[in-house]
């Protein structure tokens, strides 16, 4: 839970740092892709630090491979799913000798 002290964004303050319109912050505050809260008579957005950097850190597009480049492979080597990881019932049947 964040105090009194920790400061709240405006749209307008999150468009400017983020270089886009306050257009796109407001379209992401209504979609849920951004955390707001409604304050005030006018019911006015703010923002929390940690809610815009969740906005931009779950916007992040990575880096799509080089050309040139090979392809990360797949490790070879073995999956144990055991009944801690939630698949109870469904047990291989018993080794023969």
């Amino acid at each position: 839970m964040s105090d009194n002290t920790t400061p709240m964004y405006r749209p307008a303050d999150i468009a400017a740092r983020c270089q886009v319109s306050t257009r796109t912050v407001m379209r992401a505050i209504r979609s849920g892709r951004l955390r707001a809260s409604r304050l005030g008579s006018r019911g006015a957005y703010r923002v929390r630090p940690e809610d815009l950097e969740a906005w931009i850190v779950g916007t992040t597009v990575l880096p799509l491979p080089q050309p040139g480049c090979p392809p990360e492979r797949a490790v070879p080597g073995r999956l144990i799913v055991t009944e801690e990881m939630g698949r109870h019932g469904h047990r291989a049947p018993p080794a023969t000798p």
